[in-house]
C-alpha cells in the first residue's frame, strides 16, 4: 500500500486511504524547487513570510519541472549558473489560499551552481533576505521553517 506524508496545519499526516480521493478534496498545485549547492557545500536559503524556506515555486503551463525549479531558484534568489545533480522526494502540505483548499506537490532536485555574485530577494513574493547557510548550521537555521522542509533536509 502506498503512503503519503502530508503535512496539515503544521501537523504531518501519514495518508494511505485512497490517494485520488484525498486528493478530490483539494485544487492541485505543482511547483518545482531545489537545495542548491555552492563550490563551498553552502546551501541556498531564503527568508519568506518570517520563515526560513527553500527556493521554490509553481510550475508555469507547458513547463516541465526541471526547468521551473531552475526559473523560480533564479527569480527568487538571483543565483543562476544551476545545473541539476539529482531529483530528491516530492513533499506535499495543505493550506487555504482565498478560501481554496490547496494541496501542493513540491517536485525537488539537488542543484550545483558556480555562482558567486549579489544575492537577490524576490521582494515582491514577501522574501526578505538569501543567504548560503553552512552546512553545521541548517539545523539551526531550519529550526524555524515547515515539516516538509526539515523532511527534506532530513532534520
Amino acid at each position: 500500500m502506498q503512503k503519503y506524508k502530508v503535512y496539515i496545519n503544521k501537523e504531518c499526516k501519514i495518508i494511505t486511504e485512497n490517494w485520488n480521493k484525498f486528493c478530490s478534496d483539494f485544487q492541485i498545485i505543482h511547483a518545482a524547487g531545489g537545495l542548491v549547492y555552492n563550490p563551498k557545500d553552502q546551501l541556498l536559503c531564503i527568508f519568506r513570510n518570517n520563515v526560513w524556506d527553500l527556493p521554490k515555486g509553481k510550475i508555469d503551463n507547458k513547463e516541465n519541472k526541471e526547468s521551473a525549479a531552475l526559473r523560480e531558484i533564479k527569480e527568487e534568489t538571483g543565483v543562476d549558473k544551476l545545473e541539476i545533480i539529482s531529483t530528491l522526494d516530492t513533499t506535499y502540505h495543505v493550506y487555504k489560499y482565498e478560501e481554496k483548499n490547496i494541496l501542493k506537490f513540491t517536485h525537488w532536485f539537488k542543484i550545483h551552481t558556480t555562482f558567486n555574485g549579489d544575492l537577490t530577494p524576490q521582494k515582491d513574493e514577501g522574501i526578505t533576505k538569501v543567504k548560503w547557510i553552512n552546512k553545521k548550521d541548517i539545523e539551526h537555521c531550519f529550526s524555524n521553517s515547515y515539516g516538509n522542509i526539515k523532511d527534506l533536509l532530513k532534520l
